[in-house]
């Protein structure tokens, strides 16, 4: 306590932080309860005049994070990098030495999670990947003293350290979805039915989650390739048996690489006529599209 009103006075906040963290660590086994002591002749309880000093220590900090707004695709080849800035909030004067975690608010993915400001009183936020498949997730950083007590899982100091009111900033991270040239070849017996296509289906459901379709392959991140027939089966007394198929594959426009390949092959349909036979084998194959195969592409996609 004594070192840490010290450094603060001193003007040392980084060193400040460091003793009050280090003093509710000491006091660890006895938060729970009231710790009077005598300083000075002056009766103090010392968890609650650590936890007002550190509160004190904190709200004269402020960070800055720049951009705080980036748009970015989920796979991050090269790692996604923050900047940041912590001030003292009433000089204005760079602080060095604070220390800062960053964690996502929204969203999920790895980034690297302890930070200390430089001379400089800057530092730079490290994402190298994002998990979720929100559209837009935001990025949490905030000065937290807890790291200098080390591992915080399942301690009481950190805990308390945690419910201080931190300074913090926020960064909104917007997802780019890929954009996907697709190639389509289906036919009904041999003959082109549009009204009998899978692709307006896969299309619909590309858009809505949020994917550009793009007439060249050359400006899209990935190809799709639809290949879907209706095929007459045998016909068994006056029942005409058609089949439904569907093969989807999409890869990497530039390297070719596939990333999904899926679809069904022989779902039946039956009717007295083979155009109500293909009509039903169609809408059975829609069942099988809609329920399984678009999640599943979608899932593969956005991996």
């Amino acid at each position: 306590r004594k070192n840490a009103i010290s450094d603060e006075n001193a003007g040392n906040l980084a060193g400040a932080l460091s003793y009050y963290a280090k003093g509710f660590k000491s006091l660890e086994k006895f938060l729970g309860s009231p710790t009077r002591v005598d300083i000075n002749g002056e009766t103090v309880f010392l968890g609650v005049d650590l936890f007002t000093r550190t509160q004190k220590v904190m709200e004269n900090l402020e960070i800055e994070v720049d951009p705080k707004m980036v748009e970015t695709d989920r796979r991050l080849d090269k790692g996604l990098k923050i900047r940041g800035i912590v001030k003292n909030a009433n000089s204005g004067q760079v602080e060095e030495g604070i220390p800062v975690r960053a964690s996502f608010a929204v969203g999920g993915g790895d980034v690297h999670p302890s930070y200390y400001s430089d001379a400089d009183g800057k530092l730079t936020i490290l994402v190298s990947r994002i998990d979720s498949r929100d559209a837009r997730q935001k990025l949490m950083v905030a000065v937290d003293p807890s790291v200098f007590i080390g591992d915080k899982n399942d301690q009481l100091a950190s805990m308390v350290l945690q419910s201080l009111v931190q300074p913090k900033d926020f960064v909104e991270i917007s997802i780019k979805r890929p954009t996907i040239f697709v190639s389509t070849e289906e036919t009904v017996m041999g003959k082109k039915d549009p009204s009998l296509s899978y692709y307006p289906v896969i299309k619909n459901a590309l858009t809505k989650a949020g994917f550009s379709l793009s007439q060249s392959k050359a400006n899209s991140g990935l190809s799709m390739v639809i290949s879907g027939s209706l095929d007459k089966g045998p016909k068994s007394g006056s029942t005409c048996i058609t089949y439904s198929n569907l093969q989807i594959a999409v890869s990497e426009s530039g390297t070719g690489e596939q990333i999904y390949q899926g679809g069904f092959s022989k779902i039946k349909g039956y009717s007295s006529d083979y155009e109500r036979s293909a009509r039903y084998a169609y809408n059975e194959g829609l069942k099988v599209l809609e329920d399984e195969k678009i999640p599943e592409l979608i899932n593969s996609i956005l991996k």
